[in-house]
């Protein structure tokens, strides 16, 4: 995975394991930091510690038991979630907006999963309101999720509502093809400022613990392609 990833051009990687999740169950997270830690110095690529946390009622009960104490995020300020297939605005609205209380902002991952048109359009419209994130993931862009998906995720890049693509990958080929394959693609479609914001300047500033450029915000983009920083 690590020679896969350097090979697309990728210079830091958020490792994130499932959180509770009934289909992964046996994911300890003290096993995974470990690993990385084993991993590090093999690399030059940066190896960051997160997760991916499904919306169950293991993670609300939790959530209500404990705060913050069991979620793994980044830089103590983005949390990674994932809704369940039969999840419902109203109910996810509620949790996020928990965690938002907590001073956490959601990163809301692949949302072109749950639901498609103007419902999803509207759904997630609302939660942005309430400061969530999205990510987008490559394989979904390529198509390779179906074409539903594909429209789903198209349309919310179109609309402005992406803060990050994500390779999502669970095996080398997921980064050796989706991802080059998709930022060829968002440059063609949209150009190389907005594949720069999408590829490189949001997600090195998540991973500084920093809130990334929205999308229609091109003058902070400016300031931020200025300073440098995020060609690393």
């Amino acid at each position: 995975m690590i020679q896969a990833a350097r090979a697309a051009g990728v210079t830091q990687i958020v490792c994130t394991p499932h959180l509770f999740h009934p289909g992964f169950a046996g994911i300890r997270t003290d096993d995974a930091r470990s690993r990385l830690a084993e991993l590090q110095p093999e690399t030059e690529i940066r190896l960051i510690l997160g997760g991916e946390h499904y919306l169950s009622s293991d993670f609300v009960q939790a959530l209500a038991e404990q705060g913050r104490a069991r979620l793994h995020t980044v830089c103590d300020l983005f949390i990674l979630v994932e809704f369940g297939p039969f999840s419902q605005p109203i109910t996810t609205g509620n949790i996020l907006r928990r965690l938002r209380e907590l001073g956490l902002f959601p990163l809301i991952a692949h949302p072109e999963r749950y639901e498609s048109g103007k419902r999803l359009l509207q759904w997630m419209s609302a939660l942005k309101e309430q400061g969530c994130l999205f990510v987008v993931n490559s394989r979904s862009l390529m198509g390779a999720d179906g074409r539903k998906c594909e429209r789903a995720a198209r349309e919310l890049i179109s609309h402005g509502l992406i803060h990050g693509v994500a390779s999502d990958a669970h095996a080398p080929e997921d980064l050796a093809s989706h991802y080059p394959d998709c930022l060829a693609w968002i440059e063609r479609e949209y150009g190389s400022r907005v594949a720069k914001l999408l590829f490189v300047v949001n997600p090195w500033l998540i991973a500084q613990g920093r809130l990334p450029v929205d999308f229609a915000d091109s003058d902070q983009l400016d300031r931020i392609l200025s300073q440098g920083g995020c060609n690393a």
